[in-house]
């Protein structure tokens, strides 16, 4: 909302009441307040620790090992839905982006060089199956052989259909499995369920060896109802 006040506060900004005053270009512009999303839980300090020990271990490389990583970025973003990227990758991208992949599986592989494996599409969801006492993942068909699928959720209001923002991963499923009881790292996470509330889930397909990633599938379940 835009206004213009007396000649009395042609300096003043701030917060006040829950609503941040601000100058633009002359005119006053009165916006609500909002408060910074927490960046510092552990799963995102992990990914910014990976980020940094990797980011350094790029420069450890030969000149032959970032060729190579540099040659297969430009296939990926020719051909990203063969790699599993999007957009435009330059090859230190590529070499971080496989290794922090890998690094979210329970056996890690370190990558130096570019793998010629693809990953396969991840299964779709059957069902997200939540009770009282526990929150299971179901997929219609198990994992292809050499990938682990990430599993990544939130709890919902009834009336929420999505919260990308606060996803976090909670499980993972091994090639060849289909069901996943996620309700350990979930509870863990985000405390118990309470009626009224649904949880979303969000899964991908890592290949185990290369590091490349599916697009990711997602699905809600069903509603907590009330407890007796």
């Amino acid at each position: 909302m835009k206004t213009k006040p007396s000649k009395l506060f042609e300096t003043f900004s701030g917060t006040i009441s829950g609503l941040t005053v601000v100058n633009r270009s002359g005119q006053w512009v009165l916006r609500k307040k909002t408060n910074p999303h927490n960046p510092n839980t552990a799963s995102q300090k992990a990914v910014r620790k990976n980020f940094s020990v990797y980011a350094g271990k790029w420069a450890d490389l030969t000149d032959e090992q970032r060729n190579q990583w540099n040659q297969t970025a430009r296939e990926a973003t020719a051909k990203p839905a063969r790699f599993g990227v999007s957009g435009k990758v330059s090859g230190q991208n590529l070499y971080l982006k496989c290794n922090i992949n890998l690094s979210l599986l329970d056996t890690p592989v370190e990558l130096h060089g570019p793998v010629p494996e693809f990953p396969q599409p991840a299964p779709h969801i059957g069902q997200v199956i939540l009770t009282q006492n526990s929150v299971t993942v179901e997929l219609e068909e198990p994992v292809p052989d050499n990938h682990t699928v990430i599993i990544r959720a939130t709890p919902l209001n009834a009336g929420q259909s999505t919260a990308p923002q606060r996803l976090f991963q909670v499980g993972t499923l091994p090639e060849g499995s289909h069901t996943a009881d996620i309700t350990e790292k979930f509870r863990a996470r985000f405390g118990e369920l309470t009626s009224r509330k649904k949880v979303q889930v969000q899964i991908y397909a890592i290949h185990n060896k290369s590091g490349y990633a599916s697009p990711r599938r997602e699905a809600l379940s069903n509603i907590l109802p009330e407890h007796p």
